[in-house]
């Protein structure tokens, strides 16, 4: 038998007991019995509990029973220690005093292309122009996002993906062609943690990934390996799932 308990049940049952001046051994045993362990467990495992909402397990057994402890971590520490390995890198605008209102996070396909060194020829000069592009978001200046998947337009910088549950959005550098898309997830509001990126409808030499074209198996495809990208930097750690797009994003423009 397993029995998933979370340190807030824990908290609050040793309240309701300090409350009622019930006994701990008087307590339901789901969280009487385990007390000591669950104690024993977070000491072990050195985990510091805060309100971000990650999640880590730790399993331990009483008996025939088995525990699963749910911590709440930070993602912010995950993020620090890609950074210091060198698998994550922080956008800074080229000129300096630029507005730093919102943050972009690169995987390392990402940050080649945008910290070059660039090929002096159409490649590197794209690549200037999607350099520009994902500053805009970091400046903090309006953002034209399309909320609901299959919807977006021309207009649109960022679009969420279906499946909504995955948490992928696509940021959009259009001009000049070829199109790009940098599929992205969000790890907290405001922070953009981009992962790859597909040319939208042609070829190009310098980008190993295929056009996504209007292929729904290419864009399935695109949404799979930005999942596995986060899963390899971050583990069990979850993208931002929030309901209303205020929750992703400060000065949105919602079309």
């Amino acid at each position: 038998m397993s029995i998933i308990v979370s340190i807030g049940e824990v908290i609050q049952a040793w309240i309701r007991a300090w409350i009622n001046h019930v006994p701990v051994d008087k307590l339901h045993k789901r969280f009487a019995q385990t007390h000591g362990r669950i104690i024993a467990a977070l000491q072990k495992e050195k985990q510091e509990l805060t309100c971000f909402p990650s999640v880590k397990r730790v399993n331990f057994v009483y008996g025939s029973c088995k525990i699963i402890l749910l911590t709440y971590m930070s993602i912010r520490d995950e993020i620090n220690r890609r950074i210091e390995e060198g698998q994550l890198f922080r956008l800074l605008p080229m000129i300096t005093g630029e507005s730093h209102a919102r943050t972009i996070l690169m995987s390392t396909e990402i940050n080649a292309m945008v910290n070059g060194p660039w090929a002096d020829d159409v490649s590197g000069f794209r690549c200037a122009r999607l350099r520009a592009d994902l500053e805009n978001f970091v400046s903090g200046a309006p953002i034209t996002v399309c909320w609901n998947p299959h919807e977006a337009r021309a207009v649109h910088q960022m679009a969420r993906l279906d499946p909504i549950a995955d948490g992928v959005w696509d940021y959009r550098s259009v001009d000049p062609s070829p199109g790009l898309r940098i599929f992205c997830r969000f790890a907290e509001k405001d922070v953009l943690v981009a992962l790859t990126c597909r040319p939208r409808s042609k070829p190009v030499s310098w980008i190993e990934r295929l056009p996504l074209m209007d292929d729904s198996r290419a864009w399935k495809r695109a949404i799979r390996e930005c999942r596995h990208e986060w899963t390899r930097l971050f583990g069990a750690y979850q993208s931002l799932n929030g309901e209303d797009l205020n929750e992703y994003l400060s000065n949105p423009i919602l079309q």
